[in-house]
């Protein structure tokens, strides 16, 4: 049985968790679902942070821009 780590994240780059959770409040309003939506971001919280962590340049060679990592974390479940 192996343990899962959590990423390591430098914070250099990554934004603060203020920052993260004012983008997802954000991006759950725009969708009109407020802050019932809590338990979901808590779900997704630890890859949410891993991607902030990123590099920009990172995140492109994913296919990824920074304003739109909480719409790729939740794409499985926001698909048109």
């Amino acid at each position: 049985m192996s343990l899962q780590t959590s990423p390591t994240i430098d914070r250099t780059t990554a934004r603060t968790d203020a920052r993260i959770d004012a983008d997802l409040d954000a991006f759950f309003a725009g969708l009109g679902m407020g802050v019932n939506a809590y338990e979901l971001r808590q779900a997704r919280r630890d890859r949410l942070v891993a991607l902030a962590a990123l590099s920009d340049a990172e995140l492109a060679a994913r296919g990824i821009d920074r304003d739109g990592i909480p719409a790729h974390v939740f794409s499985d479940l926001l698909a048109a």
